[in-house]
């Protein structure tokens, strides 16, 4: 599985952060990842 990085970056002034769109398509994790880390993640049963 991986990752999409936006092009380009937005200076956020207020909270003194530089700010860049990363989108991970969940429906690319493993079984493997999803069972281990998904309960964590907001799936309860670590499934899809």
């Amino acid at each position: 599985a991986g990752c999409y990085i936006g092009e380009g970056a937005v200076i956020d002034h207020q909270f003194g952060t530089t700010d860049v769109l990363i989108l991970f398509p969940v429906a690319q994790i493993s079984d493997r990842y999803l069972s281990k880390f998904g309960a964590k993640f907001g799936t309860p049963d670590g499934k899809r």
